[in-house]
């Protein structure tokens, strides 16, 4: 089952980020380790947020235990990063090549609402589960979280978010009887990472 982390990383900078990565071997906005699905990472309260979904926490593990560990310790972060595990419920990937996409952002929203909701919302959009999303969107997952569910996507920007939140998110989250996120978090993607191996 796949796996979503988020992964809060306290005091580090973007350039210590990005030390990680160049440690890790990674290229900015190239592909990632085998085993990942997407990874992205933007500034956050004082530190850096990555968010990842792996193909399971198995892989997730050994590349945390043995690339993670010990890449931030290389680039000079003192606290171990801090892990929030979700069970993926459903993703969506890019519809085709991602283009070279100029201000991505990352949309963190979270509905009082349940997993049958959203698939029924999935549906009304005509998107099947694991398959492709909507134009401008470059990732998207679900997960069941403290009694609602939590959807993380990644656009290629904020029009394109904010258009397809307003003619599609909107409009079928209220047709199933679903309210308005109880709260919405938007983050400037720094880096990402697309599917590994």
């Amino acid at each position: 089952m796949a796996v979503g982390v988020r992964i809060d990383i306290a005091g580090a900078t973007l350039e210590q980020y990005d030390e990680i990565c160049r440690l890790m071997g990674l290229t900015p906005r190239g592909t990632g380790p085998a085993g990942l699905l997407f990874h992205w990472a933007a500034k956050h309260d004082g530190g850096v947020l990555a968010t990842d979904v792996w193909r399971d926490r198995e892989r997730f593990d050994e590349f945390a235990r043995d690339q993670i560990g010990p890449r931030t310790q290389q680039a000079g972060v003192t606290k171990p990063p801090e892990m929030t595990f979700y069970n993926v419920h459903n993703y969506l990937t890019a519809p085709g090549d991602l283009g070279n996409p100029r201000g991505p952002i990352a949309v963190v929203m979270d509905f009082d609402g349940n997993l049958e909701q959203y698939d029924e919302i999935i549906d009304l959009m005509g998107f099947a589960a694991q398959g492709a999303g909507p134009h401008g969107g470059m990732f998207h997952w679900v997960a069941d979280v403290n009694g609602g569910i939590r959807v993380t996507d990644v656009w290629q920007d904020r029009v394109t978010f904010d258009d397809f939140s307003e003619h599609q998110i909107q409009p079928y989250s209220a047709k199933v009887g679903v309210a308005a996120p109880t709260s919405v978090t938007i983050y400037q993607v720094h880096n990402y990472l697309t599917a590994g191996a």
